[in-house]
């Protein structure tokens, strides 16, 4: 597992509230999360490779390792919106089954804590 945060550039505009101010004194913009390959019988394609928090833009980017014979990978982009969260979601198996609406809300409200953690 590996960790990256990244921290807005010297004059752009800076809110006092952005996450990081009060720590480093300027706001982190973007957090990334990348993950390797489990060994387990899971199908290399359901596991998430990189995991990324957009800060500023209000929204999070999941990307999952390539499956086994694949040259494109799945993804899912989820939009922090109050009155309904939205999900674009990638899926490089056309013949995968679509996701489920219940399984998407629980995963996006886990993100969301893991976000804060």
């Amino acid at each position: 597992e590996y960790c990256s945060f990244f921290c807005s550039e010297p004059g752009e505009e800076i809110t006092k509230q952005a996450p990081g101010m009060k720590e480093i004194g300027r706001p982190v913009v973007k957090m990334c999360q990348k993950f390797e390959k489990l060994p387990s019988g899971m199908d290399s394609s359901d596991q998430v490779r990189c995991q990324r928090y957009f800060l500023q833009e209000d929204r999070i980017h999941l990307d999952y390792h390539y499956g086994k014979g694949k040259i494109t990978a799945s993804s899912k982009t989820y939009t922090k919106d109050k009155d309904a969260p939205r999900c674009v979601a990638y899926e490089s198996d056309s013949f995968a089954e679509a996701p489920n609406a219940s399984a998407e809300k629980e995963e996006y409200e886990r993100l969301l804590v893991e976000e804060k953690a």
